[in-house]
């Protein structure tokens, strides 16, 4: 089994989306509506699944708060930066985080 169907099985899990449907292209946050505690809940096991050494990653760079808006919320002033089905499959081949732009 390669990294790339282990990560689409893993976020099928979590999201309870057929797996035909997620594809490497597939956004977490934009396609799937990951963010907030779902999006630190997904990031926990996937980490913990594959064994990644997470340094370098830094949650707000790539998730929004959780579903709704609070006045309350801090917002990043940079764009969020999306994370990829494919981005994942990378990092779980690595066995750690790779910073970037993409």
């Amino acid at each position: 089994m390669t990294k790339l169907t282990e990560v689409i099985d893993l976020i099928s899990e979590s999201t309870g989306r057929n797996p035909s449907t997620l594809s490497p292209d597939t956004r977490l946050s934009e396609d799937l509506g990951i963010d907030g505690d779902d999006a630190e809940e997904l990031t926990e096991e996937f980490a913990s699944r594959f064994g990644i050494d997470l340094t370098g990653y830094e949650h707000l760079r790539h998730f929004g708060p959780e579903a709704g808006w609070s006045p309350f919320t801090i917002h990043p002033s940079a764009p969020l930066i999306p994370i990829t089905i494919a981005r994942l499959a990378e990092a779980a081949a690595a066995g750690r985080w790779i910073s970037g732009t993409s």
